[in-house]
């Protein structure tokens, strides 16, 4: 029994995902002790075939590697054909897409180059010949989601179109020159016949977000006042995926056969600002996506009921693509369409782009202010943890830098970890009021001056909004810290609220800005979101005393019932940024508390208890010992998954599993012996969530 639900503990560890925006991360081992590394190695999953009639491939499992179903490869990420992960917590996904005139090694550094990862560094980049055909293999290593990764990626076409055979490991368990992923390439195999593009339409589940909701099918956002009712043949994707797809989209429509993108993003512009608004925003995503105008030049299309000029250009990539940019302004919000699909089906394309203009409805103001209310009361939908930093309620807190931000009333977004480094260097959080068109950043930085005001006013000079002399910013009390603060308006047409503070050796400087009208919109709520900040003198991860024990990163707290107990930390340092994993003994009992930060919106709580439940009937009903016992139970005021096997001879097993938005949680007790009981009931209440 014991040596049973240590196997399924690990596997457990090993197949938690953390799923990240680009290619996701998907499951990566936690485990790392020797023996728990002979129990992974000794993992096989079902030994049946993927066979993709459509797509005309097979791929199988090799020992030592778990294929996955159609629907838990696209957790991994959302295009998996198929999937496998290999019991040290390696993944391998099968990708396909129709690439008509695509030029091989163009198509593969396009592939590259589209993977959006920190610290990226390409290993090798060379020809090959790969199930008889020419094919490119690339290697490289980045950081996503704090976690340091190694991918490698066999590429080739077939039939006009793109496969990839993609595999992704962390970058200190795996090596290099890809003899980890070896196995997989030779268990993957083509079949005879014709391939067929596959017609699946994606179905967006129940879910909300910052200002935003998916209910029955439908899109509705109250911050860019409409509803979109996906067409027939269209399906809807929102928050991660649509992140991945283009960064300040709001929601986006997918078809397929022919593959149609359709995003629609949204903001407050400037009045008179209008005429101009659409015309920068094209300028904009012209020059990051690297585009040059076509002939003819414009699509007429209709929009709510009047015309609409989309702007046609072309990608400079290897794979010909065609887009269409366009918008309209009033009352000073605009909502801007963006569009794009291979070259070579430009005419049925752009009849299906019209299909998604007319998906798109207005809100009455009566429908926004109700939505509005609606989404108001619903918890903060953004969660996120880093290596030492937690988003969670509303709350940021940045333990490295004793620093907490608490979300204002209203509609407010942050952006954290990597998302935050990507809007400036030094960032250590950003964060924006749809609502009222402000963004902003918290930022730290070496000084060199001891002097507040010098420091004040040196961030000043680098925004460019020198206050006139004899000006004197305000006081403004940060928690423990004394801050300054101005407000200043560059030569431009935008305003900034700055504050600074020096803090235990380093700058810090919070800032707002926008148009001044939206700050006048905004009102209190622009103050509101710098005094927010606070900085505290001792913010620490986790506390313990005497049988208590306080997580405040991961967010749960544990009373431990009467008795010694020992503790031990089992998190590995690979996985110690988005992860955590606890062990508490005394006599006979064990309990370990793992919590994971699934960061993808695909790793649903469903997900994880569907998988786990899997893994522990497979692991604990091994040996002719009886069933696993599932039932429901509360644990910390959540409705929870509760696992249970008792035998007389080698004691028992408990398992709990639960999860807040996007953070999930396991309790694994154990009693191991003749007669062994360990205090389930105790160890579960004395489980709480904090905030």
């Amino acid at each position: 029994m014991a040596t049973n639900a240590r196997k399924a503990i690990a596997l457990l560890v090993a197949l938690l995902g953390l799923g990240v925006a680009g290619v996701v991360v998907g499951a990566l081992v936690l485990a790392s002790s020797p023996a728990v590394k002979r129990v992974l190695a000794e993992w096989a999953g079902p030994k049946e075939a993927v066979v993709d009639e459509e797509y005309r491939f097979r791929l199988e499992a090799p020992r030592g590697w778990r294929l996955l179903g159609r629907e838990d490869a696209r957790r991994l990420t959302p295009e998996a054909r198929a999937g496998a992960m290999s019991g040290k917590g390696e993944c391998v996904v099968v990708l396909v897409e129709y690439a008509p005139g695509a030029e091989l090694e163009g198509y593969a550094r396009l592939l590259l180059d589209n993977m959006t990862l920190e610290d990226k560094k390409e290993v090798s980049f060379r020809r090959e010949t790969f199930l008889g055909k020419d094919a490119v293999r690339f290697e490289l290593t980045g950081t996503t989601a704090e976690l340091k990764l190694r991918y490698d990626a066999t590429v080739f076409l077939h039939q006009g179109h793109g496969y990839q055979v993609l595999g992704w490991g962390l970058s200190g368990k795996t090596t290099v020159g890809g003899s980890w992923i070896e196995p997989m390439r030779r268990s993957f195999a083509l079949l005879d016949g014709e391939v067929r593009n596959a017609v699946e339409t994606q179905v967006a589940t129940d879910s909300y977000g910052v200002g935003w909701r998916v209910k029955d099918g439908l899109f509705e956002s109250a911050i860019l006042g409409v509803v979109v009712h996906p067409p027939e043949g269209w399906g809807l994707a929102v928050g991660d995926e649509v992140r991945r797809m283009y960064g300040d989209a709001e929601v986006a429509l997918l078809a397929q056969a022919p593959d149609v993108y359709f995003t629609l993003s949204g903001e407050r512009v400037s009045a008179g600002r209008e005429d101009t608004a659409i015309t920068a925003a094209e300028e904009h995503v012209v020059s990051s996506l690297h585009l040059v105008p076509a002939e003819p030049g414009e699509l007429l299309a209709s929009w709510f009921g009047s015309p609409l000029t989309l702007r046609s250009y072309r990608g400079k990539g290897a794979l010909p693509m065609s887009y269409l940019h366009g918008g309209r302004c009033e009352a000073g919000h605009c909502l801007r369409v963006l569009a794009w699909y291979l070259t070579a089906i430009e005419s049925s394309a752009e009849t299906r782009v019209g299909e998604a203009l007319g998906a798109i409805r207005k809100l009455s103001e009566g429908e926004r202010q109700t939505l509005l209310s609606k989404l108001a009361a619903l918890p903060d939908p953004e969660s996120d943890v880093g290596q030492d930093y937690s988003l969670r309620a509303g709350a940021f807190r940045s333990f490295e830098h004793g620093l907490v931000w608490h979300k204002p009333p209203g509609f407010w977004r942050a952006a954290t970890g990597e998302s935050a480094r990507a809007l400036a260097a030094g960032a250590i959080l950003g964060f924006s009021s749809p609502e009222h068109g402000l963004r902003g950043l918290a930022m730290s930085e070496a000084t060199a001056t001891g002097d507040p005001m010098a420091f004040h006013f040196d961030v000043l000079n680098v925004i460019g909004g020198q206050p006139p002399r004899g000006f004197e910013p305000e006081a403004l009390k940060l928690g423990a810290a004394e801050g300054l603060v101005s407000v200043v308006e560059p030569p431009g047409e935008l305003r900034y609220l700055v504050a600074t503070s020096l803090w235990k050796g380093r700058g810090y400087r919070m800032v707002v800005w926008g148009a001044p009208e939206h700050f006048e919109l905004a009102g209190a709520a622009v103050e509101d979101a710098l005094r927010a900040f606070r900085f505290q003198p001792k913010l620490e991860v986790e506390d313990s005393a005497a049988r208590r024990f306080r997580d405040l990163r991961m967010g749960y707290q544990l009373e431990l019932p009467p008795g010694e107990w020992g503790r031990d930390d089992r998190t590995p340092p690979d996985m110690a940024a988005r992860a955590s994993l606890r062990a508490w003994t005394s006599g006979k009992s064990t309990l370990l508390v793992m919590a994971v930060e699934a960061s993808s919106t695909s790793q649903t709580a469903e997900w994880f208890e569907g998988i786990v439940g899997e893994l522990f009937q497979r692991e604990l009903g091994a040996g002719g010992l009886g069933g696993l016992v599932r039932s429901e139970a509360t644990v910390a005021g959540t409705k929870a998954t509760h696992f249970s096997r008792s035998a007389v001879l080698a004691g028992t097993v408990d398992v709990f599993l639960l999860s807040r938005r996007s953070t999930l949680y396991a309790l694994v007790v154990t009693a191991q012996g003749l007669g062994a009981k360990a205090p389930v009931d105790s160890l579960a209440a004395g489980f709480t969530l904090i905030e």
